[in-house]
């Protein structure tokens, strides 16, 4: 069983470089896919994109590419569609088939909150007896003991529980209108999941890996307010680096110091792409709740509709073919894909490992890079 998926994962992984290496067309599916099944969400993160109250508007990709482009947004009741917009069962057992039939071989599964769907378990299952990898991003809330064992019992590779705070207080304004006790009965959760099978919190609860997320505005007015002053900045600074040196002598994986170069405004991606190409055109792809398909989460320019065409379609269509041929000469040429925000690109480090292992002689080139991004590659 083991040996047949580390064949199919090899086959899949030289499909996507010759691909790379043909440079326009492709041989297989992508590598990797965010199903993004749901826009709806239980809770409302004060920095969320979609569901704060912060916001001046939620700021769905239709959003981002409007203010890109200078282009009035889509009106409140649009965006609020969106929010609410849910998968069935049919739309779901067939994108996700097409995509285990095209070789992908992980699937992250996001939302809104993804729990609230009641697929999210049998999708899971369909996804873990296809032989793939699974990861769930979820805030966590709503898992229970009965899920938590299911998930177990399914094989779910790895969980990604958003909590945003170490501490009952911070996590209560960091969640404005959450129950009271949520944060003890999420503690608890985590807990029970570490039975079954850091900041502080991750080493108490048996975490793998702590992950940071900074805050981006995205351009919007109202999220703008989340950017910390300079004194919080270093104040959070002293305290990710006592956190760094606690996880790791837990061995517990972090991302601090790219955490600590987009938090300082010091990752500008602009000079990395003068290097390097970008190859997501290959490996990697989006599926929004309303069917849209995105080359990545910092793309704001539709490939197509997989509710309205077969995702193999998408995937082969001139769309996506112009967005490669223009991805892999971005280092030669200067001209991003339409509509992509490639100066500040969250998946440079994607980027750096395909081009290192296609370039393994190729670390002079890289040393022109700064030091800030050369620690990732």
């Amino acid at each position: 069983m083991h040996k047949k998926m580390d064949i199919g994962s090899n086959i899949a992984l030289m499909k996507a470089a010759a691909g790379i290496l043909h440079g326009r067309r492709t041989f297989g599916g992508p590598l990797h896919v965010i199903l993004s099944f749901t826009g709806r969400c239980n809770v409302r993160c004060i920095h969320c994109y979609f569901h704060s109250d912060y916001a001046e508007r939620p700021n769905v990709i239709q959003v981002r590419h409007a203010r890109m482009h200078n282009q009035p947004p889509p009106d409140h009741e649009s965006i609020r569609g969106l929010q609410r917009l849910d998968w069935d069962a049919d739309v779901m057992r067939s994108i996700t088939d097409q995509l285990i039939r095209m070789g992908t071989k992980t699937f992250i599964l996001t939302g809104g909150e993804p729990f609230l769907s009641p697929h999210l378990l049998p999708l899971t299952a369909r996804l873990k007896r296809a032989g793939k990898y699974c990861l769930i991003n979820t805030n966590g809330t709503l898992i229970d003991r009965t899920a938590t064992d299911e998930l177990i019992r399914l094989g779910c590779d790895e969980l990604r529980v958003s909590v945003l705070a170490g501490t009952e207080e911070t996590y209560d304004r960091v969640h404005p209108g959450i129950s009271a006790g949520t944060f003890g009965r999420l503690k608890r959760t985590l807990e029970y999941i570490a039975e079954r099978k850091a900041a502080r919190l991750a080493a108490s609860v048996g975490a793998d890996q702590a992950i940071f997320r900074p805050v981006d505005d995205v351009g919007d007015p109202g999220l703008s307010r989340m950017i910390p002053s300079p004194g919080e900045a270093a104040l959070a600074r002293t305290q990710l680096a006592e956190a760094a040196v606690f996880l790791e002598s837990r061995r517990i994986r972090h991302n601090i110091p790219l955490f600590l170069n987009v938090f300082e405004r010091r990752l500008d991606t602009s000079a990395l792409y003068r290097i390097i190409p970008c190859y997501y055109g290959w490996v990697w792809t989006r599926i929004d709740p309303d069917g849209l398909v995105y080359p990545c989460c910092r793309c704001y320019e539709p490939m197509g509709n997989a509710f309205e065409q077969p995702f193999p379609a998408i995937w082969n269509g001139v769309p996506y073919r112009r967005f490669r041929e223009r991805a892999i000469r971005l280092n030669r040429e200067g001209a991003r894909p339409e509509s992509c925000n490639c100066d500040s690109c969250s998946h440079f480090t994607g980027n750096l490992r395909i081009y290192s292992a296609l370039h393994p002689f190729a670390h002079g080139k890289l040393n022109e890079i700064s030091p800030d991004l050369k620690v990732h590659v």
